[in-house]
């Protein structure tokens, strides 16, 4: 958190679950206060909950790591990227 508010960045991979932190509590601290930073869960946890805790947390956009191409992927960005 100390990195994003010295550098906001445009966008953010976050994962679920992360040393010592929970990357959907840390996702929702992250969206209240900058809301203009893109969020997009990349994990490996694919379920109705985390999905359904992801839009809670404001996240913008969920992803499986098993069912993600690195094509869709990288269109998703452009995506995000061409309507800013």
């Amino acid at each position: 958190m100390r990195q994003i508010t010295a550098h906001p960045p445009d966008l953010i991979f976050m994962d679920i679950k992360l040393p010592g932190e929970n990357g959907l509590d840390l996702s929702a601290r992250i969206k209240a206060k900058y809301p203009n930073v893109i969020v997009i869960i990349l994990t490996s946890y694919d379920t109705p909950e985390y999905r359904e805790a992801a839009v809670k947390a404001k996240a913008d956009h969920f992803l499986a790591k098993g069912s993600s191409s690195r094509e869709g992927i990288l269109t998703l960005v452009e995506s995000i990227f061409r309507g800013r």
